[in-house]
Parts: C-alpha cells; structure tokens; sequence
C-alpha cells in the first residue's frame, strides 16, 4: 500500500491465495472509539475462516472521508452503505 494514500474508505480488491475478493478498507483514526489508526479490509459478502498470512490489497476509488458516528450501530449502518458502495464500483 503506498504510504501517501489519504485516510479515508476506498472500494478495493482483496488477494488472498491467488483468489480476488470484493472489499471496502477503511485506513486511518478510528474517532467514533476514539482509537489510534488502524487500517481495516472488509471482504464483501464472504466469511474467511482462518486470516491469511498475506493479503494484497489494490486500491480502486475513494468512497469516503474518515467520520466519527454518534454510535457503533451508526458506523455499522454505514459501513453497510460503503461495502454496497464498493460493490457497485466494483462490478461495474
């Protein structure tokens, strides 16, 4: 990942084993917990049993900026919205 991409969320493909996945990534400060930065890839719409050792990630469009939400609940809706956001990217 290169080091001066923006903080934000971006529609993105995961490469786990060879095998391309459709994600979102968040990468930056977590404000709605208040926790230091951190750099998160959501496979959209698959359950991957065990992390992998490697994981490549390429970065196709930015969705959003970094938000804090009043709740998780709040952050969970709208990660929903990014993950179909992405995919709508994604599949075009």
């Amino acid at each position: 990942m290169p080091h001066d991409l923006q903080d934000g969320v971006f529609a993105c493909r995961a490469i786990i084993d060879g095998k391309t996945f459709p994600s979102s990534m968040h990468k930056g400060s977590r404000p709605t917990f208040g926790d230091t930065p951190s750099c998160e890839v959501h496979i959209i719409d698959e359950v991957i049993a065990t992390p992998p050792e490697t994981l490549k990630v390429e970065v196709v469009q930015f969705l959003r900026g970094i938000l804090k939400f009043p709740s998780a609940e709040a952050l969970s809706g709208q990660m929903l919205e990014d993950n179909r956001m992405a995919s709508d990217i994604l599949a075009a």
